[in-house]
């Protein structure tokens, strides 16, 4: 829906509100390209973060129906500029996401939302730094609907993060394999 459906026009108060920080594929910046040159409209470099090579962090309105992703010309029509829609759009995802990763197994943890936005919550590191590991936290989102955690130190819970993470990236939606 969110290629073939115009942008919607929603209001600055109600906007704030749907705000979202949304994790997707780097690629999906080429996918926003191809709608523009599909609708004859100008090209517009999308607003955007790089958080990994193959990751970015856009600005999105979370809809009814679908995520609609924020380009420079709405975030002008809103009168917010990208950094302060990705925070806003953090904000609104850490409130949503209070009761924190269900521990899984020893020393891993999963997100338990199923929202379409559990990948997106990569970018709660206070939640992620919650997460009682061994070593570095080391995070995968195999699907826009999973978040694994597990330490760096952690040979079985790194194990455990791939057995949990290979379903979902052999079903549709697949983000990353790359923790």
């Amino acid at each position: 829906r969110a290629l073939v459906q115009p942008a919607p026009r929603v209001e600055r108060p109600e906007a704030l509100t749907q705000l979202v920080a949304l994790v997707h594929r780097r690629a999906a910046l080429d996918v926003w390209a191809v709608r523009r040159q599909l609708d004859d409209l100008p090209r517009e470099e999308p607003a955007h973060r790089v958080i990994a090579d193959h990751l970015v962090e856009i600005p999105a309105l979370d809809l009814p129906d679908y995520l609609a992703r924020l380009g420079a010309q709405a975030l002008r029509r809103l009168a917010i500029t990208p950094d302060e829609a990705l925070a806003v759009g953090r904000e609104n995802l850490a409130r949503r996401s209070i009761k924190g990763l269900q521990r899984v197994a020893p020393g891993v943890y999963r997100s338990p939302w199923r929202d379409h936005l559990d990948a997106s919550r990569l970018v709660l590191r206070d939640m992620i730094r919650c997460c009682r590991v061994r070593g570095d936290h080391v995070a995968l989102v195999p699907h826009r609907d999973t978040l694994i955690v597990t330490g760096s130190q952690d040979v079985e819970g790194l194990c455990r993060m791939l057995e949990l993470a290979a379903e979902d990236l052999k079903g549709p939606r697949a983000l990353s394999g790359i923790p």
